[in-house]
């Protein structure tokens, strides 16, 4: 009987293990939304070493992409491609990228803005711009 209590806990362990993996690799290139936000949504397209994001207003911005690790990778703001509203941006920004946890639709991931040392936890959609 303790052997089969001990088998049980080691299964289930194993499985709650299993079911923490974070599958980074299907994030690294994409089309992806961000809901809720303050700016109401943001697209991003993220290929390679670059991405875009476009938001409600219609900024639309370019980073340069560096993955630091399997999870994390910073954005620098290169270039402001429109801005109708002439919303501040600040050219050159490093913006640090944590994906917490990914799953068949969407991920999670926290990015730390340097200009600001804000952090934000925001919940981003798998999506076809």
């Amino acid at each position: 009987m303790k052997k089969m209590l001990l088998l049980l806990c080691l299964l289930s362990g194993a499985v709650a293990a299993e079911a923490q993996i974070i599958n980074c690799e299907i994030v690294r290139n994409g089309k992806f939304r961000i809901e809720g936000s303050e700016l109401s949504y943001v697209y991003m397209d993220r290929r390679g070493k670059s991405q875009t994001e476009e938001t409600e207003s219609g900024l639309r911005i370019k980073y340069r992409v560096e993955w630091t690790n399997e999870c994390s990778y910073n954005l620098r703001i290169t270039k402001v491609e429109e801005n109708p509203e002439e919303e501040a941006v600040n050219l050159g920004e490093v913006i640090y990228v944590k994906i917490l946890s990914t799953g068949n639709d969407r991920y999670v991931e926290e990015r730390r803005f340097t200009s600001t040392g804000q952090i934000k936890k925001q919940l981003v959609y798998f999506d076809e711009m």
